[in-house]
């Protein structure tokens, strides 16, 4: 799969997403990059945002494909002149679909050499995070695993079922052992009214 540029409905959708989806209508989301720097997203930065998500799928393209490459076109203008508009599909897209979004536009910025440390991929990772907070199934979970009380009866219950299994298993060689015992002293008394 080769990596393309997103279209600039996919950015519209990410930082949307991140305005007005990913940390509620009442909060924002704020993300942190090389340990200091930080940025708030909402209307007054959203042009800032998609020109930096839109410049650094750029510079991944022309990482990866290079300069003289057919594949490469020239996105100077368009990702200078970009201006964020809301998407009219935001509020019909579920989180599922969002944070697939997400992960497409990673796969195809990521060619950057220096990913991890973009302020892109701290953008995406803290609106996946919002994203499946906004997930009912993540909202209705547990924050802890109540598993060790469940461990420590099924593990009680499994040596009870042995310990019976054992006990069990005595019992039929015990009354194995019994009917063994009374068939040879029935034989004996028998051999021995016999004369034998």
């Amino acid at each position: 799969m080769s990596a393309n540029m997103v279209t600039k409905q996919h950015i519209d959708t990410l930082v949307g997403a991140a305005i007005e989806i990913a940390h509620g209508h009442n909060s924002r989301m704020i993300y942190s990059w090389k340990g200091h720097f930080s940025r708030v997203v909402y209307a007054k930065t959203a042009d800032q945002v998609g020109k930096m998500l839109w410049a650094t799928n750029w510079a991944g393209l022309r990482h990866y494909y290079g300069d003289g490459h057919p594949a490469y076109t020239d996105w100077t203008e368009d990702v200078k002149g970009y201006v964020y508009h809301e998407p009219e599909s935001l509020a019909d897209s579920s989180i599922g679909g969002l944070i697939k979004a997400v992960r497409s536009y990673v796969y195809q910025a990521c060619e950057h050499p220096h990913w991890e440390t973009t302020e892109a991929k701290a953008f995406c990772d803290t609106l996946v995070d919002g994203l499946i907070e906004q997930l009912s199934e993540y909202q209705d979970a547990p924050w802890l695993i109540e598993e060790y009380e469940e461990i420590i009866e099924a593990r009680e219950q499994a040596a009870k079922d042995a310990t019976q299994a054992y006990l069990d298993e005595v019992r039929q060689d015990e009354a194995l052992l019994i009917e063994q015992v009374n068939a040879d002293r029935i034989a004996r008394e028998a051999n021995t009214l016999r004369g034998i």
